[in-house]
Order: structure tokens, then sequence, then C-alpha cells
């Protein structure tokens, strides 16, 4: 087997299929391979996301200053807040995204929508050891992607679709990259909104919107 050499990721295996489990529903899974996902790629992805449970339960979390709420601490992040910031600037975004969820209420069991909006970012790449690295960094899973690319070659726009990965960090986890990076990004509309977020979000890390 051949492995990242950074963050020793699985990146070869035999030509065994990868079974689905749990922490990926077989729909999820047949979508991959629809987009070419390679198998060594969704069977390190299962793996990763079965261990990521027990990291998830053990992580730490510590108080910010001039927030209401815990975040997850993300000492690697802590220690490269720099380079994340890089990563952020030339292939991430810092945004927003509404989530609906329905609930029953417990007392008449009626249901009704709830929506809210929470903050997140975004890095995203065509090399799954790369953004899987960052994954592990993160605590969160790595996302096949397949994405309409447009660009100009030969003075014409060429529209193509291309598998990319992603990792997403939404709610108090973004919150924590966006206030660990914020200094260091120099893209000046990307600094101003991580500047918009963190005020935003000092009190919760999601705000209701409808209920």
């Amino acid at each position: 087997m051949t492995v990242c050499p950074k963050c020793q990721t699985p990146i070869q295996s035999n030509n065994t299929i990868a079974e689905p489990v749990e922490v990926v529903s077989p729909k999820t899974i047949e979508k991959w391979r629809r987009w070419g996902v390679p198998e060594q790629v969704i069977k390190s992805e299962i793996e990763w996301r079965e261990t990521l449970r027990e990291l998830r339960r053990k992580e730490e979390y510590v108080t910010v200053e001039g927030f209401a709420y815990l975040m997850p601490r993300l000492p690697e992040v802590e220690r490269r807040s720099w380079g994340f910031a890089k990563a952020i600037d030339f292939e991430g975004s810092i945004a927003e995204i509404t989530v609906g969820r329905d609930r029953i209420a417990k007392i008449d069991r009626w249901k009704y929508r709830w929506e809210y909006q929470l903050p997140y970012v975004a890095i995203s790449g065509a090399s799954y050891p790369l953004i899987r690295e960052m994954a592990e960094m993160l605590l969160i899973a790595t996302t096949p992607t397949y994405r309409l690319r447009a660009y100009v070659a030969k003075g014409k726009i060429v529209r193509k679709r291309s598998l990319q990965y992603v990792v997403r960090p939404q709610g108090r986890r973004a919150i924590r990259i966006i206030y660990l990076t914020e200094p260091y990004l120099r893209i000046p509309e990307k600094r101003l909104r991580a500047r918009k977020i963190l005020e935003k979000y000092r009190e919760s890390p999601n705000i209701p919107i409808s209920r």
C-alpha cells in the first residue's frame, strides 16, 4: 500500500471493491462511483469516517474570549494558521448557509419547519491526499464533488466537469477556523467577510431565521 508522505493517507489498495457501510450511504457511494472516484479513495474515506467518530468524542473544546459558546480547539490550525489562511485565500471560501430541519413538537406531535443560518469555510482541490490532510487537521470528512469548471482556451470559453474534493466545516468549527485565520487573510473581500461573520455569530454558532 502506498501512503501520502505528509498525512499517511492510503492512496492505493488492492482491487477489491469498497463496500457501503453505515458512515456512508450506499446511494452516496454509488454516486461517487459514477463520478469516477477511485475505489481506494472510497475505501480510505469510509475508514476515516469510522475513525472520526471516536476522535470527535475525545476532541477538546475551549472558551474563546468574546464568544458565548465553546469551540473545538483545533490545535493543528492553531499551529498553522498562516497556512490555512493561504488555503482559504487561494482555494477556499467563507460564507453562510441556510439549513432546514423538520421537527416534531413533544406536546401535540405537530410538525414544524425550523430554519437557521450558520457559517462555513470550504477548501477544495483535485488532490485527495492534500484535502484529506486538511480533513484530519479539522476532524471532518472529505467530500467528493463533481463540479462544472469554466476556463478560456484559445479564445473560447470551455466548460468541463471535473472531480474535486472538499472540506467544509460549519458552525462553531468554522467560527474557530475563521477566528484563527482572519489576521492572516490577504484578500480584502474574504477578510471583510470573516470579520462580519465573527461579529454576527458571537452569541451562537447558528441563528434561527424561522420556525
